[in-house]
């Protein structure tokens, strides 16, 4: 991997994972009202965001026959959670996105 130019490689996540069991993607990122703050730990913050939504893009969800706000089943090879899902044209295809800073229930 000493290659002077750029190139693409599947993370290796991936490489260890069905892909056709588990096309989707998952990342996690942090509103920006919770940026410079301890998190859910702020009381005037879990106002403002009260629920940990699963954005999906609205093709992707509208594919799995998915209505926005749907309570949905998350799987991978490690475990599955519970969620609602949103539609968020914000996430590409392929991709779902949830915040890193809230859900601990």
């Amino acid at each position: 991997y000493f290659d002077p130019l750029p190139f693409y490689y599947a993370p290796l996540e991936v490489q260890a994972t069905d892909t056709a069991q588990y096309p989707l993607a998952a990342i996690t990122q942090r509103p920006m009202a919770m940026y410079h703050s301890w998190d859910s730990q702020n009381a005037w913050l879990r106002q403002i965001h009260a629920h940990n939504y699963l954005f999906v893009n609205e093709k992707t969800a509208m594919a799995e026959g998915i209505a926005d706000g749907d309570w949905i089943w998350v799987e991978s090879a490690h475990g599955r959670v519970r969620c609602m899902c949103r539609h968020s044209n914000a996430v590409e295809p392929g991709t779902v996105w949830t915040w890193n800073a809230i859900g601990k229930a």
